[in-house]
């Protein structure tokens, strides 16, 4: 059992050093260029298939007179077959923002549910501002947010922006959500976000979140600001 643990951790550590990148930029054009080589050695094998196949049928003695045909008329080219363009790059970067909004709004609803002063408020998501993912092991990976949400009181026409800090936590697939309202000078310790760098986040002084293990170093964890990920912390 020891023995596939070790196995695990090994595999997870090697993925994660060829699956780091300094931003969602450089994540997604990793997978642009994947998408385009495995289209390439599609192609390059079905010309071969092509030629194969070709190479056992006969050639009709006009053909061979006309000569051969153009390859632009034989077969499409690869763009033409399969292609991701760059507004699907863009939407892969749109659905992950997405996500992210989603999940600090659902951490944001579990934390007023049992609030009697939100009953006359109308709010709604503003700003994503900082994020900063963290995998401990295995079974324990937490996500580290801040966001604004605009609030007004029923039949008011002013809008107001307050500070908020999420923790969604996953623990052996069970997700846990923290979130609380950020004072205006508060910024409570964690070790997991300190260590990569992100000393924009701010965290509360108190409250049952995860400031993670001083111990855990990377590659085990990574993190970005609001508008990118994976970024190596050295």
């Amino acid at each position: 059992m020891v023995l596939l643990r070790s196995e695990g951790l090994r595999e997870l550590e090697e993925y994660l050093k060829e699956h780091t990148f300094d931003s969602v930029e450089d994540a997604f054009e990793y997978l642009w260029n994947n998408q385009k080589d495995a289209l390439a050695a599609m192609s390059q094998q079905s010309s071969l298939d092509n030629y194969e196949f070709g190479s056992e049928s006969k050639v009709a003695p006009e053909q061979e007179e006309a000569g051969s045909v153009p390859a632009s008329e034989q077969a499409p080219s690869v763009p033409e077959q399969g292609r991701c363009s760059e507004a699907s790059y863009e939407e892969i970067a749109q659905n992950g923002k997405k996500w992210m909004r989603e999940e600090v709004m659902v951490a944001f609803n579990k934390y007023i549910e049992d609030k009697d002063d939100f009953e006359d408020i109308q709010y709604e998501f503003d700003e994503l501002q900082h994020q900063c993912f963290s995998v401990e092991n295995y079974h324990k990976i937490f996500h580290h947010f801040n966001f604004t949400v605009k609030m007004k009181v029923n039949g008011s026409a002013d809008w107001t922006s307050a500070l908020f800090f999420a923790e969604v936590k996953e623990i052996f697939r069970q997700k846990i959500y923290f979130c609380t309202p950020l004072e205006l000078y508060e910024n409570g310790h964690c070790d997991a976000c300190k260590k990569q760098g992100m000393d924009d986040l701010r965290h509360p002084i108190i409250g049952v979140y995860d400031r993670g293990n001083p111990d855990t170093e990377f590659p085990f964890m990574y993190g970005c600001d609001a508008d990118g990920f994976l970024y190596d912390s050295e």
